[in-house]
């Protein structure tokens, strides 16, 4: 008894912590962020052509993250086959283009399968998608 009690009072004591205070400085943010001068990032991202010439590395998460130091999946291998090259999207960690030659080794070994068609891993150095 004593526990839910200590778990209603916490969950209370949280709940009051959000408050009107937390979602005006949200707000704020996403004004300050959006109000900010220069070309979006899309564009900027976008333009590059080729990686970086730096230790490979990722920062940030899938959506929104950097690519520094990416490798280029080729355009076809034993078993696989990348996809919409005109987006140049067949970028990625090294450690990720290697797994997913594995992959579709593997995969072409099953019946049936003759390998794997892959697209949209990234572009050549992150940024949104």
């Amino acid at each position: 008894m004593v526990k839910i009690l200590y778990t209603g009072a916490l969950i209370l004591a949280l709940a009051a912590c959000g408050g009107e205070r937390a979602e005006s400085k949200r707000s704020e943010a996403v004004t300050t962020a959006t109000t900010t001068s220069g070309p979006p990032a899309k564009g900027m991202f976008g333009a590059a052509k080729a990686g970086s010439a730096q230790r490979p590395a990722s920062y940030g998460g899938y959506a929104k993250g950097c690519l520094a130091g990416g490798t280029q999946l080729a355009e076809s291998g034993p078993t696989w086959q990348a996809m919409r090259l005109s987006r140049n999207r067949n970028w990625g960690h090294p450690i990720t283009v290697d797994f997913l030659k594995d992959l579709s080794r593997k995969a072409a070994a099953q019946p049936g399968w003759e390998g794997l068609y892959i697209g949209d891993i990234s572009q050549p150095r992150g940024g949104p998608m």
